[in-house]
């Protein structure tokens, strides 16, 4: 039920600077207000204690996310850089460097630092320097592609380093399953991959039917445009403060902090002739959380006819159109019809597929409304696409 299979791109931007395209779009006094007491360092904070917001991190790496097979042709976003002999669409394009609002105190105030868990102190054995190299490697690149952002969100971990739990839980290597041998068919996968199926096989469980049932026709985050805050760390006297440039950094108790994320939506890009990029969120089809690559590639091509489906269980997919309308007795909802990421859990065509599902009073077929296998083709023509493992795709 809207399942975030290949996870979902928010949240890369939750956990890279704790925005994401319902922050980006308040502006004004309200935004204003919200940044002072609820502001994005805040947020980045909160959102890297949820040790499974990592798992929604997207999965399949370049080979999924990369080809832009669900990219519309007409958006105004970069065509990536090249990673050999083709081109990787990034998730995040860089636009360039801004002053970080955080570092600016005025006249007559004092700068407040920042407190960190003691127990993190102890343990941490990250360096400001080895921070500030990770950063100054991100930023080098103008466009960033899945595997480089999701390579620097485990090293930089919100500002403390690779060592931090939530970010070794899991692991978004890209090797794909590798079935070349019965002995690696045999052999146990971790359990930090157990969260990406496009390494981890389905259950042997030939009587087994499996749904895929998500809405379609939201726009929904798919990649972002991000510039680089000129960050200010806070650190001690012991820590490697002779590395240290004196006009970014500030003595505090603690070390390993900083003043603001050092990189930050760019809500500028903003294209008033296309409703694909709004205040630095490039949107495509989906439920509005989950884009429709997400939910779907696995149940219309990456389970079918795949060593990833052992049993050759049957996969439905099957698709809600958006239809959004008012309801004076609900108005916090879209509808009985919606089909977004949690209305649908009032669609009522979507309730009544389930009953027939848990009842086996009538079978349901599967049936797709939106452009998903499609978007499943151009992935596996990829030079370098699809799944790996697959027939077609080695």
């Amino acid at each position: 039920m809207a399942g975030a299979t290949l996870g979902a791109p928010k949240a890369v931007s939750a956990l890279l600077s704790g925005e994401m395209q319902e922050t980006s779009q308040i502006i004004g006094t309200i935004g204003a207000i919200v940044e002072k007491y609820f502001g994005r360092k805040t947020r980045l904070e909160l959102f890297h204690s949820w040790g499974s917001l990592w798992a929604l991190l997207p999965k399949g790496g370049n080979a999924i996310w990369g080809s832009a097979a669900d990219v519309d042709e007409v958006a105004k976003i970069p065509a990536g850089d090249d990673n050999g002999s083709y081109k990787v669409s990034p998730m995040i394009t860089l636009t360039g460097e801004v002053e970080s609002p955080k570092d600016v105190v005025r006249s007559g105030e004092e700068e407040t630092c920042p407190t960190v868990s003691s127990s993190l102190l102890e343990t941490d054995e990250v360096s400001i320097a080895q921070l500030r190299s990770t950063i100054e490697e991100l930023a080098e690149l103008k466009h960033v592609s899945p595997n480089d952002i999701i390579s620097f969100l485990r090293k930089w971990s919100g500002g403390y380093g690779p060592t931090m739990m939530s970010s070794m839980i899991h692991h978004f290597d890209s090797d794909g399953y590798n079935n070349s041998s019965s002995k690696d068919k045999d052999e146990v996968l971790p359990i930090e991959k157990w969260h990406d199926p496009t390494v981890t096989p389905l259950p042997y469980a030939p009587d087994m039917k499996m749904y895929c049932l998500y809405g379609t026709g939201v726009p929904t985050e798919r990649a972002y445009y991000y510039s680089k805050s000129r960050v200010k760390f806070y650190e001690n006297s012991d820590s490697d403060s002779n590395s240290a440039d004196e006009s970014s950094s500030s003595t505090c108790a603690n070390p390993f902090q900083f003043s603001d994320p050092p990189f930050i939506l760019d809500s500028g890009m903003h294209d008033k002739d296309s409703s694909l990029v709004e205040y630095g969120v490039y949107t495509t089809d989906g439920d509005g959380s989950v884009p429709i690559l997400s939910m779907g590639y696995m149940c219309v091509d990456g389970w079918i006819d795949s060593p990833l489906n052992p049993s050759r269980m049957d996969v439905i997919a099957r698709e809600y159109l958006e239809q959004a309308e008012f309801d004076i007795k609900d108005p916090l909802r879209f509808g009985s019809h919606s089909g977004q990421h949690c209305d649908i859990l009032g669609n009522v065509d979507f309730l009544e597929d389930v009953i027939k599902i848990v009842t086996d009073y009538e079978p349901v077929s599967s049936r797709i409304l939106s452009d998903i296998e499609n978007i499943a083709r151009r992935i596996n023509e990829h030079p370098f696409g699809g799944i790996k493992g697959k027939k077609g795709n080695d």
